[in-house]
């Protein structure tokens, strides 16, 4: 686990500060997008209750079509939030990729003429874009996927209403 933190911490030093910002602000949007999703499903629960399915169908009087609108609405906008929120994300992922390999490149001609003629054309390529791309999609991205899996799940695990029996309890 140590080395895995290491990694990480060694990671994120690779990046800009933007960059940083950025990840650490999905790891917010994740977590916001998680909870706008289960309050509307919280109220979809609301919605099947016996007590409302089993009340009169007048639309004026039935609160069923407002909350079945309510729905609708936070589900839109959970997936237009998601667009936005991956869309900028992986802009500014892009872009570090894109930073990362030119250090790295600028590093690889900084380098003795000794070192860099011991490289073959796939170690050249892997220092200045696979690294860059494993780096940041296939290691810092996963990272910070976990972290606000561990966050919602925190947060699920505590629920408030669960515990006043507005909601029932999870089956395990």
């Amino acid at each position: 686990m140590r080395e895995l933190i290491s990694l990480t911490r060694q990671g994120f030093r690779q990046l800009t500060q933007r960059g940083r910002r950025v990840l650490f602000g999905y790891v917010i949007a994740l977590t916001g997008i998680a909870a706008l999703d289960g309050f509307a499903l919280f109220l979809v629960s609301k919605l099947l209750t016996p007590e409302l399915v089993s009340k009169s169908s007048d639309i004026a009087t039935n609160p069923n079509p407002r909350l079945l609108v309510a729905v609708v609405v936070l589900f839109v906008l959970r997936s237009v939030l998601s667009t936005l929120f991956a869309w900028v994300s992986l802009k500014e992922f892009a872009e570090q990729e894109v930073e990362i390999g030119q250090k790295r490149l600028k590093a690889l001609h900084e380098a003795p003429l000794e070192t860099r003629l011991e490289l073959n054309e796939t170690d050249f390529f892997t220092a200045i874009d696979r690294a860059p791309t494993t780096l940041v999609q296939g290691f810092l991205i996963p990272i910070v996927n976990i972290c606000a899996e561990s966050i919602t799940g925190v947060l699920r695990g505590n629920d408030p209403g669960e515990r006043r029996g507005l909601t029932s309890p999870r089956k395990h």
